[in-house]
């Protein structure tokens, strides 16, 4: 085959002791020179530290084949030459990378070898007999793969595994495709992501199965890194892929700019924290990322919560225009989505949507003033509904169905709405929780305007299906076509209601 450099031509070995990173360095600026081509690494193990990828250069990993980082921080190139490249030192990492590919065109790894960051070398406390030891290190490299300012990716077939930060990092890239990769860190791996796609442009992810200690997919909108030429996050798809995490199985959000026009289908998340977090403003120290169109459908979520969308801390940034759609999620806590007054999320959509809740040991008093942001604050705080939507506008929730399973503690609400605008309820299906705490209700808003319930059921062994309070003067609840009749208590409401065909038990309705 024309244009294939051996590595081991170029004195690459795997013996014991040697260390390749010349040997390999030399095979890829070689075919650079020569065009381009393949760069081809045989089977057997290759200690390396950090490779430049450059244009039109393939690195083919045959099955076998194991590059594994070295354990050594004198080979890893630290303080790289160009700005994007940052460490961070309150995560105690460098920007040290094992593979780098900067302002690089038509760049892949592909085959069905290995590469392996030797995660363990540099936070021993991952090692099977670690036994316990603190969780302290003194340095290590960053991101793993790191291709930035780069053009016609592609990273396919491979297995990225033990990375001692983030494995596979995209910033300010266009026409990216991750495809069929098994990317796999210990779950107690700090920091530990699978997939970070940041300011891209163009991006595909297909068929990869991904067991992070941290997030396992995420959008991000960092810009400040790249200067005076920003991009937004866009026109990505995520697809047909597996997803364990320890944190966040997908995340969008972190960052000053835009994330937008994105696609999440076809995905199993499980045993995860959070199956879905969508977040504007994770701390103070941005300003929030802008996020918009971003669409989820055909994913099922076996985590903690299943769904989180937040505006963030004291978040600016608009959060609009999400959808979800064939969801079938399980979880122990609350599921929330959620603004601020002054900046609400807006323009949100739940179609088709199974949510069963289990568990609650952990529930607390419902207290409706509860804080939303960050996420963990709402297990802390053990609060007791199954979904809760605060500080938003123009939401349908249409064909949801919430149910409950193997209850350890007492809920309160299957849905709870506060200060939420036009607020549409078509076909939803729920009951008030079957071990419930006094004035549970299945629906409960508070200080909301504008809401429609078309063609709901209250589930069997309802209590009171839906209570209406603190109502702002302008509100109006409007009951089209309801099944109430498996309530007990059909509704309480302290706004004007109007009402036509539906259907009530014997002595059910309150009004």
């Amino acid at each position: 085959m024309k244009n294939v450099f051996d590595i081991r031509e170029y004195g690459a070995s795997s013996e014991p002791g040697a260390i390749n990173t010349r040997a390999i360095q030399s095979a890829i600026d070689a075919c650079h020179a020569a065009g381009g081509g393949v760069v081809y690494c045989p089977p057997g193990t290759f200690v390396t530290g950090t490779l430049w990828l450059k244009s039109h250069v393939t690195l083919y990993l045959e099955a076998g084949c194991v590059l594994l980082g070295s354990p050594r921080r004198a080979d890893y190139e630290e303080n790289l030459p160009f700005p994007e490249s940052v460490a961070f030192a309150s995560e105690k990492i460098s920007d040290a990378h094992l593979v780098v590919a900067y302002q690089a065109e038509q760049v892949a790894i592909t085959g069905g070898g290995q590469i392996d960051g030797n995660s363990v070398a540099f936070l021993p406390f991952l090692a099977p007999d670690a036994g316990g030891s603190a969780r302290s290190w003194e340095w290590r490299p960053g991101q793993m793969l790191f291709f930035c300012r780069c053009r016609g990716v592609r990273v396919e077939g491979v297995e990225l595994v033990n990375s001692p930060y983030w494995t596979l990092f995209f910033h300010a890239c266009e026409q990216v495709t991750a495809r069929g990769l098994l990317v796999f860190n210990p779950d107690d791996t700090p920091n530990g992501d699978g997939i970070d796609i940041d300011c891209c442009r163009d991006v595909t992810v297909d068929s990869c199965q991904i067991r992070s200690g941290d997030d396992s997919i995420t959008l991000r909108g960092n810009v400040k890194p790249l200067g005076e030429r920003p991009m937004p996050c866009e026109n990505v798809t995520v697809t047909n892929c597996t997803l364990h995490s320890a944190c966040n199985a997908i995340r969008v959000g972190v960052g000053s700019g835009l994330i937008r026009n994105c696609v999440f289908s076809n995905l199993v998340i499980h045993h995860s924290n959070v199956g879905i977090n969508v977040i504007s403003r994770y701390s103070s120290a941005s300003d929030g990322v802008e996020i918009r169109r971003v669409r989820f459908a055909n994913v099922v979520i076996d985590a903690q919560m299943p769904l989180y969308v937040s505006a963030g801390v004291e978040g600016q940034a608009p959060v609009a225009d999400l959808a979800f759609s064939g969801i079938t999620a399980r979880g122990t806590t609350i599921s929330y989505i959620g603004g601020t007054q002054n900046n609400p999320v807006s323009g949100l959509t739940l179609r088709d949507v199974d949510l069963t809740v289990r568990g609650g040991a952990d529930n607390g008093r419902f207290n409706p003033e509860f804080t939303g942001c960050p996420s963990w604050t709402l297990r802390s705080q053990g609060v007791p509904c199954a979904l809760a939507i605060a500080g938003a506008e123009e939401v349908l929730l249409q064909d949801v169905r919430i149910r409950w399973d193997e209850l350890e503690g007492p809920w309160q609400h299957a849905l709870f709405a506060r200060g939420v605008r036009d607020l549409v309820l078509s076909h939803v299906d729920l009951s008030s929780p079957p071990a419930r705490g006094e004035g549970a209700s299945a629906i409960h808003c508070l200080r909301c305007a504008e809401l429609l319930l078309r063609g709901c059921q209250a589930g069997h062994g309802t209590g009171r299906f839906l209570s209406v309070a603190e109502s702002p003067e302008e509100a109006v609840v409007r009951l089209l076509g309801n099944d109430f009749a498996s309530a007990e208590e059909a509704f309480t409401c302290d706004a004007p209601v109007l009402e036509a065909g539906n259907l009530y038990a014997r002595s059910a309705r309150l009004g």
